[in-house]
């Protein structure tokens, strides 16, 4: 079935996609993401399903992550075919592999794509595999979804391979604008450049060669890749060169194919920014008449097999011969015995000649196999090690750069007059913390490891917790600065005293919590990714289980500015914090595996960012008496009932991501962007602090309560006064005055709450209520003063 013209909204999508801005630092250097999808078999049997869409999708990743040619590493091709390339999936895969790594001015992102498209009043559609012919607009990609992704890449130059029927009838390129346009600085200038190149013309059909088993476009595309478009002869492919070859190659497959088929080719932006683009680069690897060895047999077998064939036309002729003489000496008598004995022998001679070239060019055929065989492992071989070279000397640039911001960072420290302080300890108290660490049960001592951020520098134990497979750092002693001048929350700022404890590197795991409490509750599924959606009581379930405990608040932020007193770690401001942290303005969406980002100087990664984390202290409004120590936690007060949480999470902005920024929730919240980072103590035994229990305050002489004495004389009062404190040793009475007709003492006590009944006669009952059983009222008299737990607190 021929492939619709999908692509005509495409292309219009690649031209109109501005230049996004950067979800983080874009690097120097040149680089290139490539997502290449196929689909050939799809779930809606209305749709026909096609040949080789899949095979052409699969050749040209093997190229782009596998061939020493290719001009980028594997980790940065992806491939989706079949059944992976869903409606979601493909979405995701542009959203994650094309928007969120194609950031620099300098990076390449391409496109290739191999499958069925259709079209209604609606718009178009890219008929992935889950697509119903019945319901496009819901089971479809439709071009405005992809509109809206693709305008937010922020690569300097977007190709398109559109291997698809018809799709030289794209129309409507337009220049860059969108998102990316407004997001650039007036005086920054930016080379940009959109390239489409589709298989065929408005009203072609694209072909299929079922020789090579690929498309007639996709065959010649590949072809040039591997240096055939090489036309300098310089050893790389640029895409002028590409496309000035497809324009000759693919018409002349089209034709031996037995159709007819033109490419069209269209830039938009810088077309001398596209086309000095190498798009292949290196000296291609030997294989096959290149090779000198190859050459050598190969030119064997083919002489082998010359002589092979002759042999066999020599028995053929023998054998006739003798058969023509047999029917003239049957017929006539004409042939003599002499001439029918040399006939035969000949014949025979030929007959063994054939064997023996058919031997030969059998094991010249055979040897040559096996040369292929080797040079083909040779080739992969050398593939892998230009891999290998590639992948070091990126690791090497990404060093020196590390490096060379280290030591900006330091300059930066040294002309503030260095405003961060390294931990307090005594000189021999950290190699004493790690002798105590590494008598713990379930810790394995791994090594000692440097880790530098924000200017300061630290050598910190690592250890491997058993029960969960996780690694913990052991941070050293000493005091810092908590809090900051800018929330009242985050004030006064004190100095805190902490002692060597050990932390978790990252967040808790999924595949660690799964480990200890057998659950799996998180929403974004992911062995490494946080945990999440557990509430305070069950991640100190978990630590319980695990042997470990939560950090204390003032533990956490020690651990997180590791030594610093900026808003960050890294610095004083957020411009560096996508290198850090998950957060909205590089994330926004879910959560990340841990680990991703850089680390503190402390060798912690994830303070900043990613989920928040829950701490074992109860929730004050303020550090106002808060304790000067790390452990145990602060608990208690008026906010018991909340704990806090630290770090921000993927949905915060970067304020939110600050070392000095604090927050609560109910402990038994469950959210997707919850988590928390188990610790340990170094003593034997981790005992969790339990919240006590709020105390009833003590009577002082400051609690004044009102004794009120109803419709008695004075003298009465005075003398039940005279009774009360002679009886609970109270201490001063105060003489309030008459208020609606009773007279008001007030008096300052320690003990019971109580009144006393001035002794006098009063009716008992009430005639006219239903419960009286006695419509008689009787005078009741009383004699003596009595006490009654009865007061009013003013």
């Amino acid at each position: 079935m021929p492939k619709l013209s999908l692509w005509s909204c495409l292309a219009a999508l690649v031209a109109a996609a501005g230049l996004a801005s950067a979800q983080g630092p874009p690097e120097d250097r040149e680089r290139t993401f490539v997502l290449v999808v196929g689909v050939e078999d799809y779930a809606d049997p209305k749709i026909t399903d096609l040949s080789y869409a899949e095979d052409d999708a699969q050749a040209v990743y093997d190229f782009f992550a596998k061939d020493p040619r290719s001009p980028t590493t594997k980790d940065r091709v992806r491939l989706l075919l079949g059944k992976q390339a869903t409606r979601v999936g493909v979405l995701r895969a542009v959203r994650d592999h094309l928007i969120r790594r194609a950031v620099g001015p300098k990076d390449n992102a391409i496109l290739y794509f191999a499958g069925h498209g259709f079209s209604d009043t609606q718009g178009v559609y890219l008929a992935v595999h889950d697509t119903q012919l019945s319901d496009l607009q819901f089971t479809a990609v439709s071009w405005a979804e992809l509109q809206r992704l693709w305008s937010q890449i922020g690569a300097g130059r977007r190709l398109l391979f559109a291997d698809a029927c018809h799709s030289g009838g794209i129309q409507g390129l337009r220049g860059p604008g969108g998102i990316g346009r407004r997001a650039l600085a007036r005086k920054v200038k930016r080379d940009f450049a959109s390239v489409v190149i589709a298989a065929t013309g408005p009203n072609e059909l694209s072909m299929e060669d079922k020789k090579s088993k690929h498309g007639v476009f996709t065959a010649s595309l590949l072809s040039g890749l591997r240096g055939h478009a090489d036309k300098d002869r310089n050893g790389n492919v640029s895409l002028g060169e590409l496309t000035t070859y497809l324009t000759t190659e693919v018409p002349l497959r089209a034709r031996k194919a037995g159709g007819t088929q033109t490419p069209t080719i269209r830039f938009n932006g810088s077309g001398t920014f596209a086309r000095c683009l190498q798009i292949s680069r290196g000296k291609p690897i030997a294989v096959g008449s290149e090779s000198s060895q190859l050459a050598r047999v190969t030119a064997e077998r083919e002489a082998a097999e010359r002589e092979r064939d002759r042999a066999e036309l020599r028995s053929q002729l023998a054998e006739a011969k003798l058969k023509r003489l047999k029917e003239l000496q049957q017929a006539h008598g004409e042939a003599s015995a002499e001439e029918t004995r040399r006939a035969q022998a000949d014949a025979a001679q030929a007959k063994a000649d054939l064997a023996k070239a058919q031997k030969a060019t059998k094991r010249i055929r055979q040897e040559e196999l096996k040369r292929i065989e080797a040079e083909k492992r040779a080739a992969k071989a050398e593939a892998e090690a230009a891999e290998l070279r590639r992948e070091v000397a990126e690791l090497k640039a990404e060093a020196n750069l590390a490096e060379k911001q280290a030591a900006s960072a330091r300059k930066r420290e040294r002309e503030l007059g260095g405003n961060a302080s390294a931990p307090s300890a005594q000189p021999d108290g950290y190699a004493s913390a790690v002798k105590r660490a590494k008598r713990l049960k379930g810790f394995r001592y791994l090594d000692m490891e440097p880790f530098a951020c924000g200017g300061r520098r630290f050598q910190i134990a690592r250890f491997s917790h058993a029960k969960t497979g996780l690694v913990f750092h052991l941070l050293p002693g000493g005091t810092y600065q908590r809090g900051s001048l800018g929330e009242k929350r985050e004030q006064p700022v004190t100095r805190v005293t902490i002692q060597p404890f050990l932390i978790c590197a990252t967040e808790c795991t999924q595949a660690a919590y799964q480990a200890v409490s057998g659950k799996a509750p998180s929403n974004f599924k992911g062995a490494q990714r946080p945990v999440e959606q557990v509430s305070w009581d069950e991640a100190g379930a978990f630590c319980t289980q695990a042997g470990l405990r939560l950090p204390s608040e003032a533990e956490w932020e020690y651990a997180c500015r590791a030594g610093t007193k900026r808003s960050y770690s890294f610095g004083s401001g957020p411009s560096e914090l996508g290198r850090y942290a998950e957060f909205n303005s590089n994330n926004g969406t879910e959560t990340k595996d841990v680990g991703g980002k850089l680390p503190n100087a402390f060798g912690l990664s994830d303070m900043a960012g990613n989920v928040w984390e829950w701490c074992q202290d109860a929730w004050h409004d303020n550090y106002q008496g808060a304790p000067d120590t790390g452990w145990p936690a602060w608990g208690g007060g008026a906010g018991a009932s909340l704990r806090v949480i630290r770090g921000g999470s993927w949905r915060n902005s970067a304020p939110g991501c600050r070392s000095a920024l604090r927050n609560c929730y109910v402990p038994g919240d469950r959210r997707y962007s919850l988590g928390f980072r188990p610790a340990r103590s170094l003593s034997d035994q981790v005992v969790t602090p339990k919240t006590p229990r709020k105390k009833i305050r003590s009577r002082t002489a400051r609690d004044h309560y009102q004794l009120r004495f109803h419709g008695f004389t004075d003298k009465e009062v005075s003398s039940a006064v005279s009774a009360i404190q002679e009886d609970m040793e109270f201490s001063k009475w105060k003489d309030c005055g008459a208020f609606g007709g009773f007279r008001v003492y007030e008096c300052t006590y320690v003990g019971k709450r109580i009144t006393q009944s001035i002794p006098s006669a009063f009716q008992q009952g009430w005639p006219k209520t239903r419960y009286t059983i006695s419509k008689r009222r009787n005078r009741v008299t009383i004699s003596k003063s009595r006490f009654q737990g009865r007061a009013s607190r003013r």
